[in-house]
């Protein structure tokens, strides 16, 4: 989504018993996540996606890469 992107649902169609997950992680806070905070919903932002991600790939790209700083 965009910053002024409309939401593709009424946020009236969510509810306490959801839980909305939104793989963006710029911002943290987008339309969808407040909306569904507005209704009471549960919400899971896009940055422990990024995290865990990165972490793998980190992982997976062979052995740990060591920094000396003078």
């Amino acid at each position: 989504m965009h910053p002024h992107d409309p939401l593709l649902l009424p946020s009236t169609a969510l509810c306490p018993q959801h839980l909305v997950c939104d793989i963006v992680y710029r911002p943290l806070q987008d339309a969808l996540l407040r909306a569904a905070q507005r209704q009471g919903a549960r919400t899971v932002d896009g940055l422990g996606m990024l995290l865990y991600q990165g972490g793998e790939s980190l992982r997976e790209s062979g052995p740990p890469v060591r920094f000396r700083l003078p």
